[in-house]
């Protein structure tokens, strides 16, 4: 009878112990960001009727990670989860970048000459992503989580 508590307590300290192992490196948060691409005079630079627009079938955005890019795919009906977006923004009838993508810091090809970054501040609570702080495009900062408002910001081209 001993034998079977004994038993049953090794199984539960075994258990307990792979419920709370930590993954080796901290966890990313999925962050969520518009931006319109404006030239001086206000105009919507992925307008194809605008002068030095973007080609948005030219476009790339790659995660960063330890020094390494890794493309990020566009969303479509095989990949919903994350990805990215160039779409017209209804308010405005602007198009904007849209991604949902779980990083810390993103670069932003809009052509072969144009490279910028993106990197977020995510505030972690025991190694797991509670939210967004900040948000700083080559950066200068554009959005703080203590700003109340949405991630969406306008960069001039």
């Amino acid at each position: 009878m001993k034998k079977k508590y004994f038993i049953a307590i090794l199984i539960g300290i075994f258990a307990f112990v792979i419920s709370c192992s930590f993954p080796k490196e901290p966890l990313l948060f999925m962050i969520d960001v518009k931006i319109f691409y404006k030239d001086k005079l206000g105009r919507d630079l992925f307008n194809i009727q605008t002068p030095n627009n973007f080609d948005v079938n030219k476009i790339s955005l790659y995660l960063l990670k330890n020094g390494k890019r890794k493309l990020i795919p566009h969303f479509n009906e095989s990949n919903t989860n994350s990805g990215y977006s160039i779409y017209k923004y209804n308010s405005t009838g602007d198009n904007l970048l849209f991604f949902y993508i779980e990083a810390d810091s993103i670069i932003i090809e809009l052509n072969n000459q144009i490279t910028d970054t993106l990197v977020s501040e995510i505030i972690r609570h025991n190694r797991e992503p509670v939210r967004v702080n900040k948000i700083w495009y080559n950066g200068i900062i554009m959005w703080d989580n203590y700003s109340g408002k949405e991630r969406i910001f306008t960069i001039v081209k």
